[in-house]
């Protein structure tokens, strides 16, 4: 069965915490938290909990009362509980990146998502206006339309990507395209 993902989101907050939660469930699916393990077996800690990492490694089955399927994502630096950091913003937008993937590609049945700080994000340099919209972006919709968007690749002199995007709301026959 097709795992539902479920990103833990902003690693000082409480989405970890809430995540940790779901081990005491046991779903028809496996359920499979994004998150760095170390910074989960710390919390497991900090909280007194009963509760047993399992790495994810494509089961099908739900896991046990008690257990939680956890696909690691590194953080860069170690957390403080309550203390956000910028340098950890990548890691957050790691998870919705996976998740949209996962979602987009088929290897999961859908995404759950935990609270994330905007704030520290955008403290990055990093443009993040939440969840959704980066899932639209990710999916290539019109936020104002719900309609599909179609982007081309801005080139450089050397006709190389830029990695910036131009978006253009026409059909995809008409869309320009990189070589334009």
């Amino acid at each position: 069965m097709l795992p539902l993902y479920v990103t833990s989101g902003e690693p000082a907050g409480i989405g970890p915490d809430i995540c940790l939660s779901l081990a005491d469930r046991v779903d028809e699916r496996p359920v499979v938290i994004l998150a760095d393990i170390k910074m989960l077996e710390q919390r497991i800690n900090q909280l007194n909990l009963n509760v047993e990492i399992v790495p994810y490694g494509g089961q099908v089955q739900s896991s046990l009362k008690g257990q939680l399927f956890v696909e690691h994502v590194p953080l860069k630096n170690s957390v403080v509980l309550g203390q956000l950091d910028s340098a950890n913003s990548a890691y957050v937008l790691e998870q919705l990146r996976r998740s949209a993937d996962y979602a987009m590609t088929g290897k999961s049945v859908g995404v759950a998502t935990a609270p994330v700080q905007k704030s520290i994000i955008n403290d990055a340099g990093i443009r993040f206006s939440g969840h959704t919209e980066y899932y639209q972006e990710f999916a290539g919709v019109d936020p104002s339309t719900g309609l599909s968007l179609y982007y081309y690749d801005i080139l450089d002199a050397s006709g190389k990507p830029t990695g910036t995007r131009q978006f253009t709301r026409c059909d995809y026959q008409t869309a320009p395209k990189a070589s334009d």
